[in-house]
């Protein structure tokens, strides 16, 4: 029975929720169009320096993927660009391509079944005045910081050597920017990944620098992923600090090479005031304005956290309200590399019985 007769199936966003879900159906045989609206695939984890549990580098993850996926004959990838219009035609979805580069006109393409793995971005951290996001150079996000710590491994390059010849030893870590929270630019909801990201990342520093004072500054700590309590326990044993009480300000005095987190201890209700050299911000994760016009295309129910909702089958972990149209990775709901992948493939499977499924009604 050959199975890349049964349809095509679009998936859109080249991150790994995209590139694994593309990689098991085009081992069925069935055809794939993998669209990512950036000039290179890999999202967000080809950016991280290391993925916990396992500590290997996000970049050879996606290279292992992407390896894969571009020797395969049943996957085309079109990057640079984005769906600029979706019709329904009986079972069938009529999408409209259109390309950033220029002198390429629109593409029509007819696909049985969309997957959207179009990921989350993280919220807008200059919004958050109090945390001299933007002001200060010593603050920054989490994703800038994980881009130094690749640099440092690659080019060789201490990253904690000050230019004006100071060393920086004190790294705080801040967790819920954004998230958590009712104010205006921010998420309600946790973004899941943050606490584990923060940890892998000061038992990195520790385990580089064990002479450095690495504190976490966090509202409650969520390590539920798998090997989580672990990594927690082992961060504590290298020495990493963890105060329960989110900063309430970020400032720098003046003729100071540092900056000092202000806050209260909600264990100890103590005030706090700890100067640091670099703070690292774990900003909340939304959808971007893409895939929210994505949802709209779809006319998705939404929830009030901005997630389509599946009330068709509600423990239907990558479906939708839409027949045909699946959802995977951080776009169902914020989660890690390890349930990214684990959805992704069990959307793969769940496409290929909807095809042998439709094959052999038509054969009755």
């Amino acid at each position: 029975m050959k199975l890349d007769s049964f349809g095509r199936v679009l998936v859109v966003g080249g991150g790994i929720a995209g590139l694994q879900t593309a990689l098991d159906l085009s081992r069925a045989n069935i055809e794939v169009l993998l669209v990512e609206k950036e000039m290179l695939l890999g999202g967000t984890v080809a950016k991280l320096h290391r993925l916990f549990p396992s500590m290997i580098s996000g970049s050879s993850v996606i290279k292992r993927l992407t390896d894969e996926i571009c020797s395969r004959s049943e996957i085309s990838i079109h990057t640079n660009t984005f769906v600029s219009n979706i019709k329904r035609n009986s079972n069938q979805f009529r999408i409209t391509l259109s390309s950033r580069e220029s002198g390429n006109p629109n593409q029509e393409i007819d696909a049985d079944a969309v997957v959207l793995a179009t990921g989350l971005v993280p919220v807008d951290l200059s919004l958050f005045p109090e945390y001299g996001y933007g002001r200060y150079c010593e603050v920054m996000s989490s994703i800038e910081f994980e881009r130094l710590l690749v640099d440092e491994e690659k080019k060789g390059v201490d990253i904690f050597d000050g230019q004006d010849g100071s060393y920086n030893k004190t790294i705080a870590f801040v967790q819920c920017a954004g998230s958590r929270t009712e104010r205006s630019g921010g998420v309600s909801y946790c973004s899941a990944v943050c606490c584990m990201n923060a940890i892998k990342n000061a038992i990195s520093i520790k385990e580089l620098h064990p002479d450095f004072d690495v504190w976490i500054f966090y509202i409650d700590m969520r390590a539920c992923s798998i090997y989580g309590e672990e990594m927690y326990k082992k961060a504590k044993r290298l020495g990493v600090k963890f105060v329960r009480g989110q900063p309430s300000l970020i400032l720098k005095k003046e003729k100071n090479n540092r900056v000092i987190v202000c806050g209260e201890n909600t264990l100890l209700r103590e005030l706090y005031e700890i100067p640091a050299d670099i703070v690292v911000l774990s900003a909340g994760l939304k959808h971007p304005e893409s895939s929210l016009e994505l949802f709209r295309m779809f006319n998705f129910s939404i929830s009030a956290d901005g997630f389509p909702l599946n009330w068709k089958d509600p423990f239907e972990p990558c479906g939708t309200s839409i027949n045909g149209v699946f959802i995977v990775g951080s776009a169902e709901s914020p989660k890690d590399v390890h349930s990214t992948i684990t959805q992704s493939r069990a959307c793969a499977m769940k496409i290929l019985e909807r095809f042998m499924s439709n094959e052999m009604n038509s054969k009755k």
